[in-house]
Order: structure tokens, then sequence, then C-alpha cells
């Protein structure tokens, strides 16, 4: 079985497809913020691990987060509330 996992946050905590990988499956795990898909790499070694934004536009995009490992990582320009932008 192979399983894509957009926006995956963490290999362990809050991740459906870690039921997954423990029966031996592999995926493709997808996030915009390059420091999760780091620890991705270290723990599902197996995987296809991409840190990248994904949208149905073309164009090169910003990204907002509001820190640090963040729970809120966005490419909509409307949810930003005072939050840190990247590119």
């Amino acid at each position: 079985m192979l399983f894509v996992d957009i926006g995956c946050f963490h290999p362990t905590k809050y991740n459906n497809t870690d039921v997954y990988c423990n029966k031996g499956y592999r995926g493709i795990n997808i996030d915009i913020d390059r420091i999760k898909i780091k620890r991705f790499n270290w723990v599902r070694r197996g995987g296809i691990n991409i840190a990248k934004g994904v949208s149905s536009q073309k164009d090169e995009k910003k990204y907002w987060t509001n820190g640090f490992y963040s729970l809120v990582n966005t490419l909509d320009e409307v949810v930003d509330l005072g939050i840190t932008k990247f590119l």
C-alpha cells in the first residue's frame, strides 16, 4: 500500500499514517516546513519526504507560520493574522 500525507506535521504525533508505517507500508510525506521534513527523513527513511507547499496555482507563493514546528502554516494570505512571513 502507498499513501500520500499532505501536511504531514510529525512522523508519530497526531499522524494517522504512522499506523501504516508500523505495518511496513511506505508513502509520500509532504509538508511546507523543512524542519518537519528533516524529522521525517530521520524517522521515516523508507518513505519519500518532500518539503514543498501544495497549491492549485502554478506561481510561486509565500507561506505564513506562527513559529517553530507550528500547527499553523498556510499559503492563504487572507488567513495572515500577524504571523511571520516566509518565502
